[in-house]
């Protein structure tokens, strides 16, 4: 868990510089500009976490693989009928918990950039 909450920070972090200088050079004031910062990288990083959690990026090097007869490339062990009968099965990819949190921090960083705006906004 501290990996996730070290990413988390870092994309706080990195939204507080880029919403200040956001601000500092525009007429939008540094407030606003933080919280609209704010709300679209949590909106960036939670569509990441659900591409990534929803198995389309799977989908994707799987069907690579059939296609051009390749290997997966999380196990080079795992040859092109392992990923042809996950995808005749239906079978959901492999549990991946960063998406998850990526998901859910950016849930968290658009509803603290709402609350900004709503609260010091007018």
């Amino acid at each position: 868990m501290p990996r996730y909450l070290k990413n988390y920070g870092v994309l706080v972090a990195g939204s507080v510089v880029v919403g200040v200088v956001f601000g500092l050079f525009s007429d939008a004031g540094v407030v606003r500009a933080i919280g609209g910062t704010f709300a679209i990288v949590g909106l960036l990083v939670a569509g990441v976490g659900a591409f990534f959690g929803g198995g389309y990026d799977s989908l994707g090097r799987g069907t690579t693989g059939l296609l051009f007869g390749g290997r997966g490339p999380e196990d080079p062990k795992k040859d092109a009928t392992y990923f042809q009968d996950r995808l005749r099965e239906g079978l959901r990819p492999e549990a991946n918990p960063g998406a998850f949190w990526g998901v859910l921090g950016g849930i968290g960083l658009v509803v603290a950039g709402l609350g900004i705006l709503e609260l010091f906004v007018n």
